[in-house]
């Protein structure tokens, strides 16, 4: 568990994290909670309750997840048009997993492998929702 930022809650941008790995969700955490209220969930199935109480306006997904996988996630949000615009990052351990979810017709809108750097995840989180916060 990350500790929370005294302003985290004040932030205008939330980032939902839906990651089955502890160790990994806390690193992903302490990297964005500078910049984003930071909301996690341990499967995709928690990630999708937690979607309308917290109106994310980014989503970090693990591919393989207890309960509910990224893929399902992706495609349950991708299919809903009041969450189809939220930009999702796909991560996955996995080599060549953007073809095969586009194989699938299941498109986040990024894919990064593990392990990933953080700064690079923060500065792309960034990048997704600034057409949002502009």
């Amino acid at each position: 568990m990350v500790p929370r930022d005294e302003r985290e809650d004040e932030r205008e941008v939330t980032v939902l994290i839906a990651e089955d790995n502890p160790d990994i969700t806390r690193m992903i955490h302490l990297a964005l909670k500078r910049h984003f209220k930071v909301v996690t969930a341990p499967d995709g199935a928690k990630a999708l309750e937690l979607v309308p109480r917290f109106s994310p306006h980014l989503i970090i997904t693990d591919l393989m997840m207890p309960v509910m996988d990224g893929i399902e996630l992706v495609e349950r949000l991708k299919a809903d048009p009041n969450t189809s615009s939220i930009p999702v990052v796909m991560l996955s351990a996995r080599d060549e997993i953007e073809q095969e979810m586009s194989e699938r017709g299941c498109v986040a809108d990024v894919y990064m492998s593990k392990p990933f750097s953080t700064r690079g995840l923060s500065k792309l989180a960034r990048e997704l929702v600034s057409p949002l916060t502009s």
